[in-house]
């Protein structure tokens, strides 16, 4: 985006002493510490506006998408929103997407730098008969999400009052300033966590910046691009790009919430079908810890204590101890036939050793 076009967002968040990057996202607003706890204990807001945002509209759209993606899209309903995701046909991940139902359209929510390439490949398997239309609205719209707790005290303040207290994945349309706002009750960080709450909130770009001042007056901690993937890695999203590769499937990366067993045709799902019927997942997706001045760089490969491979580190952060290394590795977790329980097991990255912790986010069982 152009600095013109963001500017009363970026305005307020200089205001609340965001140091904006060149990429115009708030990389940091000096609070670090206190983000990360009020993302465990009370409420915090980002800008997730580089986010990707497609809006499928006609009237084969849910067909269309539960065709496309591994989760039940044909049931979903105006007022829910449901998190799916988007394989190949070897069902390796492509992207974990959140798709709300509106009146009249499917907004998907993907990762950054996604939108593109998703409508490009949705547009490749659109037959004229289908009814469907993809659009890519991400220019034109801002994402914000609170996360913590404490998420549903503030959602009054910008008329969501009714989604307090909801179940995850209730979705509302509301009105702002005159704009339409679409929320739904979801944490970006939660995934198989039932227990997260929190809030995305899609809303046009001209009201954007009121809405973020709004809710930060209200109480929820700005929190910057730099320690929102600090608790991303320690909360277990994976991510595309890290985690979501054409080298891992969405079992693996621990993505079974988003993933209707009984579903019919999609594709990836007889290669889905075959692994589950089997339990033949072979790596997970777990977070692993190390002592400060640990060297470990993504990229690298994890052994465990008696020196055999167990799968590549995907991505690397500074942990919450100071000086703590925490990242997120696939990990080998069958042998000799049988999935074995990795938790809290040694590790070694190089000459670093640490142990694997249990991600939150992830959900390994239907």
């Amino acid at each position: 985006m152009t600095p013109d076009v963001e500017s009363e967002r970026v305005l307020y968040q200089r205001q609340a002493g965001a140091d904006i990057g060149d990429d115009g996202i708030a990389a940091s607003f000096g609070n670090d510490a206190s983000a990360l706890e009020a993302l465990d204990n009370g409420v915090v807001l980002l800008d997730l506006s580089h986010w990707g945002r497609l809006r499928l509209s006609g009237g084969g759209r849910k067909a269309f998408l539960h065709g496309q993606t591994t989760n039940d899209i044909n049931s979903l309903q105006k007022g829910q929103s449901r998190e799916t995701v988007v394989t190949d046909p070897q069902a390796r991940t492509v992207d974990l997407m959140t798709v709300i139902a509106t009146d009249n359209a499917l907004l998907c929510v993907t990762s950054p730098g996604m939108a593109a390439p998703l409508a490009q490949r949705f547009e490749k398997y659109i037959f004229p008969a289908d009814d469907v239309a993809v659009q890519d609205v991400s220019e034109r719209t801002a994402m914000l999400a609170l996360a913590g707790p404490e998420s549903d005290a503030v959602l009054g303040e910008i008329g969501l009052t009714g989604l307090a207290g909801q179940p995850v994945g209730s979705s509302a349309m509301v009105a702002f300033k005159g704009s339409p706002v679409v929320a739904t009750i979801r944490s970006v960080f939660g995934g198989g966590d039932a227990e997260a709450r929190g809030c995305v909130i899609v809303a046009d770009e001209s009201v954007a910046g009121d809405l973020w001042r709004v809710l930060a007056l209200r109480g929820a901690v700005p929190m910057g691009s730099v320690v929102a993937e600090r608790a991303r890695v320690m909360k277990g999203r994976p991510m595309a790009g890290a985690e979501l590769t054409k080298e891992f499937t969405a079992l693996e990366a621990g993505l079974y919430f988003a993933i209707a067993e009984d579903k019919g045709c999609y594709v990836g799902q007889e290669a889905i079908s075959k692994v589950v019927k089997h339990d033949a997942v072979r790596r997970q997706l777990w977070g692993f810890r190390m002592p400060p001045g640990s060297s470990c760089a993504v990229g690298a490969t994890m052994y465990d204590g008696n020196g055999e491979e167990l799968g590549p580190v995907t991505s690397v952060v500074e942990g919450e101890k100071d000086g703590e290394v925490a990242g997120l590795a696939y990990v080998r977790c069958r042998y000799k036939g049988k999935q074995a329980n990795v938790e809290a097991m040694l590790v070694r990255v190089g000459e670093c050793e640490g142990i694997t912790k249990r991600i939150p986010f992830a959900k390994r069982s239907f």
